[in-house]
C-alpha cells in the first residue's frame, strides 16, 4: 500500500480505515494465500456484493429521477441555473 500513499498522497491510517469500513459493507473481502482459486496470491478484492450494490445504486438514482415530481424538477433547475 506504500505505493497508494505516495502517488495519491494519502496517509497510512486514511487507508486503513478506508479498507475497514468497505470491509465492514462487505463491499471487499479479503482473499487468503491458502485459496487455490487464486494461485497462492492474498489480498484484497473487490466482493460479488460491489456489483450488485452499484446496480441498486443506478436503479434508485433511475427511479428518483424518473418519479421526480414537476416542483421539485423546477426547483432542482433553478439551482442548477445559479450555480451555472
Amino acid at each position: 500500500m506504500s505505493h497508494l500513499e505516495r502517488e495519491h498522497g494519502i496517509s497510512r491510517r486514511t487507508l486503513q480505515r478506508a479498507r475497514a469500513k468497505l470491509a465492514r459493507l462487505g463491499l471487499i473481502e479479503h482473499v487468503s494465500f491458502l485459496n487455490a482459486r487464486y494461485g497462492g496470491q492474498h489480498g484484497w478484492k473487490l466482493s460479488s456484493r460491489m456489483s450488485t450494490a452499484l446496480r441498486q445504486l443506478a436503479d434508485r438514482i433511475d427511479d428518483w429521477r424518473r418519479d421526480m415530481r414537476p416542483e421539485r424538477r423546477e426547483k432542482d433547475e433553478r439551482l442548477v441555473g445559479v450555480l451555472a
